[in-house]
This record gives C-alpha cells, structure tokens and sequence, in this order.
C-alpha cells in the first residue's frame, strides 16, 4: 500500500511528472536494446540433416513453352525510317487544329525562350 501513496505522490506533483515518463522511456529502450543484443547471440542452433541424395538422370526431352504469335502492328525491334509512307501518314498522323494547335505553338515558344535565355 506503501508504493501506490508514493506513485500517488509522485504523479500529483506536476514539476516530476515529465521527469518520471522520460525515465520510464529510458528504461524501456535500454531493455529493449539489451533483449535484442542479447537475442542475436544467443540463437538456437540450427541442425541441418545431410540428405543421400541420388544423381538426377534427365530420361525425357524438355518441354518448351507454347508458342504465341505477336499481335501484327506490334513490333520487337524496327529498323527506325527516315520518312513515312503515305499509308502509315494517313494511319497515324493527326493534323492539329484549335486548341490542340493553340497548345503545340504555346510548347515550341516556351521551349525556344528557355533556349534563348540559357544561351550565352
């Protein structure tokens, strides 16, 4: 009953209270610290059971992966061309117009001044 009056007292006084917790906190991380000091060497040793193994003797051919084709407009490597041919122009080429149009020349600007500004 003697320890409850005096945690009584000590947590009534406001002044020792802060003191109290931060030594609590101390206490903890130290045991924390020394419970995983003390895990690390002092592990259980492991047995690792040798196993008579016999050699693998490869008796059948080896399956291969089934084969499947790539889409045809998708490609691995392509040699890169120097110009379009008018069916990939008229597949893939949009002319920009309007806002689009507005939105490209506003790019080109801004990454021309950016240019002019860094240079000498």
């Amino acid at each position: 009953m003697e320890m409850f009056n005096t945690l009584k007292t000590i947590f009534k006084d406001k002044r020792r209270l802060p003191t109290v917790i931060m030594i609590l906190l101390f206490l903890l991380t130290v045991l924390a610290l020394l419970g995983f000091i003390v895990y690390q060497f002092v592990k259980p040793q492991q047995t690792v059971k040798s196993v008579d193994s016999e050699p693998i003797i490869v008796d059948q051919p080896m399956l291969l992966a089934p084969y499947t084709p790539f889409p045809d407009d998708y490609y691995i490597n392509r040699p890169p061309k120097s110009q379009w041919t008018e069916e990939e122009k008229e597949r893939w080429f949009t002319e920009p117009e309007g806002e689009l149009l507005e939105n490209l020349h506003d790019t080109n600007d801004s990454v021309i001044n950016h240019i002019l500004e860094i240079a000498p």
